[in-house]
């Protein structure tokens, strides 16, 4: 069998383009919320019946013969959206396009798939500013109501927090937990025991904490949302890649229904150029 001649093969077929950090495409509010195509206007109000209307007071116990009732008085109100443009814009130079094609890397292909990631990004910033907002949630601080940070092995108890804070939100059936919360509480002795049951340390996989929690909280698993991959750049244009994690570190306890992506014509709203 003859050699063959590596001398002879043009340097181009040789070369490979190795890529930093990938980001993941989806984007996560996508995945999470419950989407509003009802409405079709990108503002407006929408219907919402308040727990006044959607919760019982207990008010006539024990009547007496004759005695009159008295009438629940819920509200029947709306809530207002407003659904500002969220896009991703990419700029190729000519001569960029003209030296990636030695390496057979299709430049406008790559910024248009970069261009949908920051659609993406700039949406689940905007939702991180919803599940973090002390406005529009009820807050549970855990230096503060509880025993001390997730990520002190010594004095913090996240389980006991966990189980604490879903009492801000009596019917629930989502958790969402940012990244740095999450490998808090993976690496959380009141989290390991159940699982490492000896003494030189270790860290629960995500799957393992995700059931965890599910447990604690009586929801399913897929109930339980860990944004591990929800990162982005969080440098400034110009500057070095900085790695930012959306929502980092907090955790949101509630009900699907009250995270509603109005996504009037979504294609159009959520545009890459």
């Amino acid at each position: 069998m003859a050699t063959p001649g590596y001398s002879s093969i043009p340097q181009q077929t040789l070369e490979e383009v190795t890529k930093g950090v990938v980001q993941e495409t989806p984007c996560f509010a996508d995945l999470i919320c419950r989407r509003r195509t009802d409405v079709k206007t990108l503002a407006g109000v929408a219907p919402f019946l308040t727990s006044d209307a959607t919760t019982a007071r207990g008010l006539n116990r024990d009547l007496a013969p004759g005695a009159d009732a008295r009438a629940e008085r819920g509200g029947f109100s709306s809530v207002n959206y407003n659904c500002l443009r969220q896009t991703g814009l990419s700029e190729i130079f000519d001569e960029s396009q003209i030296s990636a094609s030695a390496y057979d890397l299709d430049l406008i292909a790559h910024w248009i798939e970069q261009a949908v990631k920051d659609a993406g990004v700039s949406t689940d910033l905007k939702f991180a500013d919803v599940l973090g907002s002390t406005t529009l949630n009820a807050e549970y601080d855990v230096t503060v109501d509880g025993n001390g940070a997730w990520d002190d092995t010594v004095n913090g108890t996240p389980a006991e927090d966990i189980v604490n804070a879903a009492d801000e939100v009596p019917i629930y059936d989502l958790a969402v937990i940012g990244r740095g919360a999450a490998n808090a509480l993976r690496n959380s002795p009141n989290f390991q025991g159940r699982f490492l049951n000896y003494s030189g340390g270790g860290s629960l996989t995500l799957d393992e904490l995700r059931g965890q929690v599910a447990t604690l909280l009586g929801i399913p698993q897929e109930s339980v949302w860990i944004l591990q991959d929800a990162v982005y750049n969080s440098a400034a244009l110009g500057q070095p890649f900085a790695p930012g994690y959306i929502f980092n570190g907090g955790m949101w306890i509630g009900r699907r229904d009250d995270l509603q992506l109005f996504d009037p014509q979504a294609e159009e709203n959520h545009r890459s150029e």
